[in-house]
């Protein structure tokens, strides 16, 4: 009796711990593997689209006083209809006068945030979060200059901690999240020659400073340390999702911007020490906004594929896989032209086996360049819906 009752223990202990194993070692949502993206235990082929202000739309009308829509939810159901497998959002209010919900009831605010994560979960709809979409709000609101981002001390920098933790926590064990981005574009801004050339806009009705100075300028080595505290505070609370520091292809000069204080062009080698230099480690992706006149400006390309192919060999050699978090082409696509360079990204797409993008952007009518890029299924941009069922290979 003592001998198989040893041997059921030891069968009972083999099975708990295996099963115990295969839960402990399950990759939650997006992860990587081998220098490639994987959902599922499967290789990931995923093209979605920004949703860039489907939370801001909740947290504005909250900051005006006025009822919630429920537009954004519409507008889930419509991406979850045609299809489309994640959005891009941003988790941040964009100008200082939109994080007083935050300030006043932190509950609130993210019990709205909730909202859009609950029913991404619903509809089974990937979320990617950039959680600082613009580079100068914080340090406006918190009064501070930009730069102030490089001071690990900083205001800016503890919040940036504070708010990083909040949402990952938050958030981490929601099978829609995908990964964790830190913002939009903040290399873009940084380096650029001429006393006023990258200074951010000045609107004190908005929150901002009524002017700018040379401190609001930015450079990469103030921006750098703030994308791998990011990095190392998302991996420490969730160690298995992507992150990415949301920023576009690089300049055509960055490497002559940051090092020459020049425009002249860079050299390939030049730009692929940028790409490399502008996706730190802990950040284990390479990020790039895939538009065309940053493509066709580098004097070593001569048309959109050779870019995406540089940055793919950057992304084998790096084992880092590629997120191109934006793409497309602007206005009306019933012009020849227009439509013949929207072919020509989406065929760049597949040329270079990118496996993770998102077009811009989804039902954006409310900023100054929105109406141009919006896409929706009443105007002449919905033929992306198409395109995106193309390359996900869906009908």
């Amino acid at each position: 009796m003592g001998k198989k009752l040893s041997i059921f223990l030891k069968s009972f202990l083999a099975i708990l711990f295996f099963y115990c194993s295969v839960s402990y070692g399950a990759e939650k949502g997006l992860y990587i593997k081998d220098g490639h993206f994987y959902k599922d235990n499967k290789l990931v082929n995923a093209h979605g689209i920004n949703y860039f202000n489907v939370f801001l739309r909740i947290n504005n009308a909250a900051v005006e006083g006025k009822a919630d829509d429920l537009s954004w939810k519409r507008g889930l159901e419509i991406l979850s209809e045609n299809k489309v497998p994640f959005i891009r959002f941003s988790a941040f209010p964009f100008y200082p006068i939109d994080w007083k919900l935050y300030f006043e009831d932190k509950e609130a605010y993210f019990s709205n945030l909730d909202k859009v994560v609950r029913e991404a979960e619903r509809l089974n709809i990937g979320l990617i979060p950039s959680i600082f979409w613009v580079h100068h709000t914080l340090q406006d609101l918190l009064k501070e200059p930009v730069n102030a981002i490089g001071n690990e001390n900083s205001k800016t920098r503890i919040f940036m901690r504070t708010y990083a933790r909040e949402v990952i926590t938050r958030y981490k064990d929601s099978p829609a999240i995908w990964g964790w981005e830190f913002g939009n574009e903040f290399a873009l801004v940084c380096d650029l020659p001429g006393e006023k050339s990258g200074l951010p806009i000045a609107i004190p009705a908005l929150g901002m400073p009524a002017t700018r100075s040379k401190s609001d300028k930015l450079k990469r080595e103030e921006v750098y340390p703030a994308y791998i505290e990011f990095a190392k505070i998302a991996k420490d609370l969730d160690k298995s999702r992507p992150v990415f520091t949301g920023d576009a292809i690089i300049r055509s000069s960055a490497y002559n911007n940051r090092y020459n204080n020049t425009r002249d062009k860079d050299s390939i080698d030049e730009s692929e020490i940028m790409l490399r230099e502008d996706n730190p480690d802990p950040i284990d992706t390479i990020t790039i906004h895939a538009y065309k006149e940053l493509m066709l400006a580098f004097k070593w390309s001569n048309n959109i594929s050779d870019s995406f192919l540089f940055a793919k060999r950057v992304s084998e050699k790096t084992k880092k896989p590629i997120f191109v978090g934006e793409w497309g082409i602007p206005n009306s696509m019933e012009e020849s032209a227009n439509k013949k360079d929207m072919e020509e990204m989406v065929a760049s797409i597949k040329a270079a086996n990118i496996q993770l993008s998102a077009v811009w952007v989804f039902d954006l009518k409310d900023h100054d360049t929105g109406p141009k890029w919006s896409i929706s299924p009443d105007n002449n941009r919905n033929i992306y819906f198409k395109k995106l069922k193309e390359l996900n290979k869906v009908e």
